[in-house]
């Protein structure tokens, strides 16, 4: 409403992380819609400005992190990210290794894998059940889970020990 101010403090869940009613992003998408800013890159096909970006992330990032790959959304990253890492597996001749550890009441997108990696079981049952081997593991909430008179410190060695124990339980 008008002269109404709202603390979105969640960006609308997905989409404005930067905020709203932004002129100067608008007008910067604007532009870039003009010049055909995207191609799908599964096919090793690019334009000139992802291509831009990406050398500059590379001379941001690390040394050894020699490839940048683009996503539409959180959601889409990360349903990629876990084709990728179990694609990477097979690959190298160890299809078994497929598991992926997550933790429970994660938030990792709204497609099937996002919603498998998340470790929300209500969500899981509107699909029929979730993508197969990913492990959930206690999420980092001492506030709610911590036992009585665990400390800080206590509460999150037991954490990573759940953490530890996953990977030790796949044989890793």
């Amino acid at each position: 409403a008008e002269g109404t101010e709202i603390l979105d403090g969640m960006a609308g869940l997905w989409c404005v992380n930067v905020g709203y009613g932004r002129n100067e992003l608008a007008e910067a998408g604007y532009a870039q819609m003009k010049e055909l800013p995207y191609y799908n890159s599964f096919f090793k096909c690019s334009t000139p400005t992802p291509v831009l970006l990406s050398k500059k992330l590379a001379e941001l990032a690390p040394k050894h992190v020699g490839q940048v790959f683009y996503g539409s959304s959180g959601s889409e990253a990360n349903d990629t990210a876990l084709r990728l890492v179990r694609h990477y597996w097979a690959l190298e001749g160890k299809p078994e290794k497929n598991r992926v550890i997550s933790r429970k009441m994660g938030y990792h997108g709204s497609t099937i894998a996002g919603t498998s990696l998340g470790g929300m079981e209500p969500m899981h049952k509107q699909l029929g059940g979730a993508v197969p081997n990913i492990v959930h593991v206690m999420m980092p909430y001492a506030y709610e889970l911590a036992l009585p008179g665990e400390s800080d410190h206590d509460f999150g060695l037991r954490a990573a020990k759940a953490v530890e124990d996953a990977i030790l339980e796949a044989g890793a």
